[in-house]
């Protein structure tokens, strides 16, 4: 049992790091976009209207690959007010357990959620407005972060609070 766990273990580890890299990618190409698109513009007076449009969903989806990652690294957005008057480290994984169970609800209603907008935006054959680029990629794609960050979680939890150093 802890060699398939240390095998799922390794998987995610391997996940979560290559999602950053994608994520920094997607940074680079927003960024990128942005400003060929604001040269054009201000150089010749005309861009490409798809630009804007690709560089936008480059910044929301890069928050969304990134999730997992800064989830099973400690590095997301949180409150740290208990961090600072709690010293015990076992209190601290009790407190991490417990964050980590609260995230795990909320992730789960949101893959239920993301599969269910994935499936009717494929059924609906919906896309998006300058790029037609279908929609259900885009929502599936988020589902599909989300779902790495419960199985980040669940290692989290496995491992008794104990979160991955951030490399």
């Amino acid at each position: 049992m802890k060699a398939i766990f240390k095998v799922f273990e390794t998987a995610i580890d391997k996940i979560n790091k290559y999602s950053l890299y994608l994520a920094a990618i997607f940074i680079f190409l927003s960024t990128f976009l942005a400003a060929v698109n604001a040269i054009l513009r201000f150089s010749i007076g005309a861009g490409f209207p798809w630009s804007e449009e690709l560089s936008s969903y480059f910044v929301v989806m890069l928050v969304f690959i990134a999730l997992p990652n800064l989830e099973y690294t400690n590095r997301q957005l949180s409150i740290g007010v208990l961090n600072s008057f709690v010293h015990n480290p076992t209190v601290l994984k009790g407190i991490a357990i417990f964050r980590g169970l609260i995230t795990l609800g909320f992730l789960g209603m949101l893959v239920k959620l993301g599969i269910d907008i994935t499936q009717k935006a494929h059924m609906r054959e919906t896309v998006t407005f300058v790029l037609q680029m279908p929609r259900f990629l885009l929502y599936g794609t988020v589902t599909l972060f989300f779902v790495i960050a419960i199985l980040s979680w669940v290692i989290v939890i496995c491992k008794k609070g104990e979160f991955k150093n951030a490399d």
